[in-house]
């Protein structure tokens, strides 16, 4: 460690002796580190050491302009994959805030498998690459003034007859540059008509007869569109007065021919006013005075009555005290109308002959307004249009003005925007200037027109014609004037709800329509209330649909949590009964130390108690995993002789030591089934397990099979479990798959009978996940038949179980005495004593650890092979089980993946289970430790 730190203080001294900038980088896949940069590098970006210490380590990378890093970082790792020389070009962040450009050229070497180790020299390009970007942009806006103007610039050779063009606007880029027989090829590829055709011609025939200069002005079509252009030829002469060449440019005016049509069209349009122009009226702007007022009978322009109007608009722009008298009082007569002061601050300021001046210098020349004004109907929205056109007979600057109602349009298109997410059927307003209500015409498809109607008039026969007669006062009185206004004080949308008489017959059931009025102002004005009209009959049947749905929904909540109740009390009841007796069992068994006979009973109960506690644990575990999902089934062929085998070691000895005649029927034969082996024992041992219990002694329990081989290559697995015991009621069989359910009532049921209620719900379950059925048939003191059918597919026919018979068995349990070392992690004391002294019961030796890292440490430790197996716990303090088994299958050794590890836990759920064989164990164990088990998996590795 010394000798790495004194050989990078020596190299850092080395690089603090060169006087340009050089730095130490390590680069890995996810980051950049600095390592060092000399003083020569801080002098050229000039700052200071001290000054850079939030671009230390990683955040070196800070430091560079954001847009230069991806380049940066993808030219590293190129010149990595590539064993080359790194070179880039980037800004970085200069000591005085700004950016600068540096070069850097850099040589690299591996310094492991992850990092790279970068040598970098740093140069100053900041003076080089700012001019050359500036020669570069001086350059293309060059280039763009002679590609994107207008003008045409080319040259006419006149006694060889053709033209070649020297610069061509990117417009007409489609034209071609030289031709041929000019001018006849030049008119004819343009499309001149005859008249631009001989004016053009002439053009150029005085240039060929040796004029100085000569012009014409034509159009010409290009690409379908015609185009106006002035053209002029200025000529070149030889000693004799010949023309030589002559420099020819054409010139764009376009635009203004447009001007001059446009003026045209102005004039003649204040010729033609048609309906909905209140007004109309020309300004010679040059000299400041009125040319022409046409207004009709709604809109006027008296003496303003106001004197605060003139010091209003004086204050506004001072300019307007110098405008001409005649033109004042028009402008401040109009102003005067406009009652909102935006709205008359903008019209001043627009209008004004300064404010014409200011919008044509400014190239304006087209100015749209839209306020409300003071007209005969009232205050409504207009809008004014000027154009600002020059005449082209003098150049004297002319301003066309036309005023148009658009109350209908403004009020509409402000209810639209206010509407535009909103649910409604019919839309209308009030207007409180003229206490009227405007309700849409039912015929205007644009949207834009409004009839004027009496409000109260309007309010009454719709109430009489829509509204259900037990509510019409009530909305009489909320859509009063008053109730509207009082309420708009408060929200801002008033909302009204009322039946209809009519019905809605998109509906079921076709109830009374519900609909709703929403009534708010249209704007700040607060002049303009808008109503709208919605139909909400589905929204209200949905709601009641849901308030019947969540009631039900309450009822079921309400049902589950007695359920959940009662489960609590019969599972807290059946746990503590079995840790009751052992517990008083237990104080018993040091009582009667001195009495084997008591001890040995005292024993056996507390044995007996533990394997129903444990067999309850288990049940409740399986119901879980079934109820969630995560129990997986393992079928694999399983022979009828091998099943019958199983069964009648479970009947046999369970009716025999009852006194019970036990019958085994086989009615036909059949081939190999494909099932889970545990689960279908398990149905049957439960099934059985009840027959037995609630047969009293003497009587019998039967089991006959059904099964019977299918057209399809599958096998229909059945069979009947009959006894001669207590029964059941019909009431219990509504119930009797519930969990914890048991029939307690029963009065033939024999006293002392314990259980956990939970055999049959699993027996259930587990059936429905194979897909079959149980069939119950049962009499109170007559016995019951249990007939249980499911189908299997058929291992002799099945071809992804061919060749089933010739695999191997899969183990055994070893009978004669383990050998060999185990190591045995786990952190409970008690558990240790009781997995030491089963394995010791086997002949095996066993080291202890504490944790998972302790069982890491003895493993690594001891020679190969020293270990035969290695018990492990799941949850342990400092390291869990899965991280252990992770780490010593990690281990560089020859044992290290082969050494069987078996897990020992208490979570008998498959997901643990898998989590144990994705980590790297080979067995698993569920606890209490069932001695024969773990000599079955220990066989394994122990047995030789």
């Amino acid at each position: 460690m010394n000798g790495t730190d004194s050989t990078g203080s020596l190299r850092n001294k080395l690089l603090q002796l060169i006087p340009s900038g050089v730095g130490v980088y390590d680069v890995t896949e996810t980051a950049v580190r600095k390592e060092y940069l000399n003083d020569g590098y801080y002098q050229m970006i000039g700052a200071r050491r001290d000054e850079r210490g939030q671009f230390d380590g990683t955040n070196t990378v800070n430091a560079i302009h954001p847009d230069d890093v991806r380049g940066l970082l993808a030219e590293a790792r190129a010149s990595i994959r590539e064993r080359r020389m790194f070179s880039y070009r980037f800004r970085v962040l200069a000591g005085g805030g700004d950016y600068m450009w540096v070069a850097i050229r850099a040589n690299h070497i591996t310094l492991d498998d992850k990092t790279e180790r970068f040598y970098a020299a740093y140069y100053d390009i900041d003076e080089l690459m700012r001019t050359q970007e500036q020669l570069r942009e001086n350059e293309l806006m060059f280039r763009s003034l002679l590609k994107y103007s207008e003008n045409v610039h080319f040259t006419y050779y006149p006694q060889r007859g053709f033209y070649e063009v020297m610069v061509m606007p990117e417009k007409l880029k489609a034209l071609p540059k030289r031709m041929e027989d000019f001018p006849e090829s030049f008119i004819e590829y343009t499309a001149m008509n005859k008249t631009d055709a001989a004016e053009y011609r002439r053009m150029v025939g005085e240039i060929d007869a040796g004029a100085q200069e000569a012009e014409c002005t034509v159009r010409i079509r290009y690409l379908g569109k015609y185009i106006w252009y002035h053209v002029r030829l200025m000529n070149f002469l030889d000693s004799d007065g010949r023309p030589l060449r002559a420099i020819g440019n054409a010139v764009d005016i376009d635009s203004f021919k447009e001007a001059e049509k446009a003026f045209r069209e102005e004039k003649l349009r204040m010729k033609s006013l048609q309906g909905g122009i209140l007004a109309a009226s020309c300004f010679n702007v040059s000299s400041d005075l009125n040319i022409d007022l046409n207004n009709d009978a709604n809109l006027s322009y008296q003496d303003p009555q106001c004197k605060g109007i003139y010091e209003e608009a004086a204050a506004i722009d001072p300019e307007i005290v110098r405008q001409n008298p005649a033109t004042l009082k028009v402008l401040l007569a109009a102003a005067e109308q406009i009652p909102d002061s935006r709205h008359r601050r903008e019209f001043l300021l627009t209008c004004s002959h300064a404010g014409m001046m200011r919008l044509y210098e400014s190239g304006r020349k087209e100015v749209a307004l839209e306020y409300r004004r003071w007209t005969g109907r009232g205050l409504i929205w207009v809008s004014t249009r000027m154009a600002l056109l020059p005449d082209p007979e003098n150049g004297e600057l002319l301003a066309f003005y036309y005023t148009s109602d658009i109350n209908d349009r403004i009020i509409y298109r402000r209810i639209t925007g206010q509407i535009l997410y909103r649910n409604y059927e019919t839309v209308s307003y009030y207007d409180m200037n003229s206490g009227k209500l405007y309700v849409k015409a039912p015929h205007d498809r644009a949207g834009i027109s409004f009839s004027p109607v009496s409000y109260e008039d309007a309010v009454e026969a719709a109430v009489q014609k829509y509204v259900a007669p037990q509510e019409a006062d009530e909305v009489r009185e909320k859509f009063s004037i008053a109730s509207i206004t009082a309420a708009l004080e408060r929200e801002q949308v008033y909302s009204i709800y009322y039946e209809g008489l009519e019905r809605d017959e998109t509906l079921p059931g076709r109830p009374c329509k519900r609909m709703k009025s929403d009534l708010f102002y249209l704007d700040e004005h607060r002049d303009v209330i808008v109503i709208l009209q919605t139909n909400v009959t589905a929204i209200y049947e949905r709601e009641r649909e849901n308030r019947e749905k969540m009631a039900a929904a309450l009822a079921a909540a309400e049902s589950a949590n007695r359920a959940k109740t009662e489960f609590i009390s019969r599972i807290s009841h059946d746990i503590r009964t079995p840790i009751s007796i052992i517990s008083s069992m237990t104080d018993f068994a040091f009582a009667d130390l001195g009495d084997v006979e008591k001890l040995k009973n005292d024993l056996a109960r507390i044995k007996s108690a533990d394997t129903f506690l444990l067999s309850l644990i288990n049940d409740v575990l399986d119901i879980s995993k079934i109820d969630s999902g995560k129990i997986e089934l393992e079928p694999e062929p399983y022979p009828y002789e091998e099943y019958t085998a199983n069964l009648r070691n479970m009947l046999e000895p369970m009716c025999e030591s009852k006194g019970l005649t036990c019958c085994v029927e086989r009615r036909n034969k059949v081939g190999t089934i494909v099932a889970d082996k545990i689960r279908l024992n398990q149905i049957s041992l439960n099934l059985i397990s009840n027959a037995v219990k609630f047969t009293p002694p003497g009587g019998s329990v039967t089991y006959s099979s059904i099964s019977e081989e299918l057209p399809d290559g599958r096998i229909l697995f059945g069979f009947e479990i009959k006894d001669t015991g207590i029964g059941m009621s019909e009431k219990f069989q509504q119930s009797m798959f519930q969990p914890f359910t048991q029939e307690y009532d029963n009065p033939d049921r024999p006293r002392g009978i314990t259980g956990t209620g939970l055999g049959l719900s699993i027996v259930k379950r587990m059936v429905d996940l194979m897909g079959g059925e149980l069939v119950v048939k049962s009499e109170l003191g007559r016995g019951t038949t249990m007939t249980c059918r499911i189908i299997f597919p058929n291992a002799d026919k099945d071809p992804r179980w061919r060749g089933w018979s010739n695999a191997s068995p899969r183990g055994g349990t070893a009978a004669g005495t383990l050998r060999g070392k185990v190591l045995l992690a786990e952190d409970n004391p008690i558990n240790t004593e009781i997995a030491v002294r089963i394995l010791e019961a086997f002949g095996l030796e066993t080291d202890c650890a504490e944790d998972g890292a302790q069982a890491v440490e003895k493993f690594a430790a001891a020679p190969p092979g020293c270990y035969r197996a290695i018990l492990m716990d799941i949850q342990m303090p400092v390291m869990n089980g899965y991280e252990a088994t992770e780490k010593i299958r990690t281990l560089s050794r020859p044992d290290a993946k082969s050494v069987q590890i078996i897990a020992m836990t208490a979570d008998a759920f498959a997901d643990a289970a898998q989590r144990g064989r994705e980590a790297g164990m080979d067995e698993y164990l569920v606890k209490p430790l069932d001695p024969v088990k773990i000599r079955e998996v220990l066989s394994k590795s122990c047995g030789k």
